[in-house]
């Protein structure tokens, strides 16, 4: 299993730009979307990062853990400990200062409450299950059409609640590879990436990614969804090894 880390760190460079067509129309545009760099260092100074309950994992990551604004991809093949590791995130993130709020988008089947409960109290003997598992929102969704309304809820849901800080989406794959059109396959790619990129970037939510494996004519094992899914963000990212 291994986690590819991205940062959004500029504009799409893929996206049609709109150019003005006169200089009033220039003289209009609102300057209320600009920020000074100091502003957004205290921004960034005062997010919270959320252990992933593995020392070596953490330390890979910056040395602290997740952050608020980025994307983390977990992939692996099946079996591998995806969810495990995204069960250990999700308990950490309720626990930390600021308790946060967790959204859990399930695809596959694979949460368990119960296993999350048992991980918090690993931890901490004292840790109240009741209020650790209140702060998660669980939402199982089969298809294609389930994913792309859990997805406009939990906008929703976050922009309504600034106390959402985790966004898991267990898996990515599931929903996809099963759409038998390719047109659709790449629109549900396009939807998917754009909610993602608003829960990081708008929301500042730490999002995290399941996703699958699968084997390439070489032999070699890679991310599955092909291209059109790990070119999606424009932005570096670097994969980190990991064994549970």
């Amino acid at each position: 299993m291994c986690v590819r880390v991205g940062y959004r760190c500029g504009p799409d460079t893929t996206a049609p730009r709109r150019q003005p067509e006169n200089f009033e129309w220039t003289k209009k545009m609102s300057l209320s979307g600009f920020r000074t760099a100091l502003e957004l260092l205290e921004e960034e100074r005062s997010d919270e990062v959320v252990s992933t309950g593995v020392k070596e994992l953490d330390t890979a990551l910056s040395g602290v853990g997740l952050k608020p604004g980025s994307i983390y991809e977990v992939v692996g093949e099946s079996s591998v400990g995806k969810s495990q590791l995204c069960f250990q995130i999700c308990a950490n993130a309720t626990k930390n200062r600021r308790r946060r709020e967790v959204l859990y988008i399930d695809t596959e089947g694979s949460f368990r409450t119960e296993r999350i409960v048992q991980i918090a109290r690993e931890r901490d003997s004292s840790a109240d299950a009741a209020r650790i598992l209140e702060r998660i929102r669980h939402c199982r969704s089969t298809d294609a059409v389930e994913l792309s309304s859990a997805l406009n809820q939990a906008t929703q849901i976050a922009e309504e609640n600034p106390g959402i800080g985790l966004v898991v989406l267990d898996s990515i794959a599931f929903p996809i590879r099963v759409e038998s059109e390719s047109e659709r396959r790449k629109t549900l790619i396009e939807e998917v990436s754009q909610q993602i990129l608003k829960f990081a970037l708008d929301l500042r939510c730490i999002v995290l990614v399941v996703n699958q494996v699968t084997t390439e004519m070489s032999g070699m094992t890679t991310s599955a969804l092909g291209s059109s899914w790990s070119h999606r963000y424009n932005y570096p990212t670097k994969s980190l090894p990991l064994e549970l």
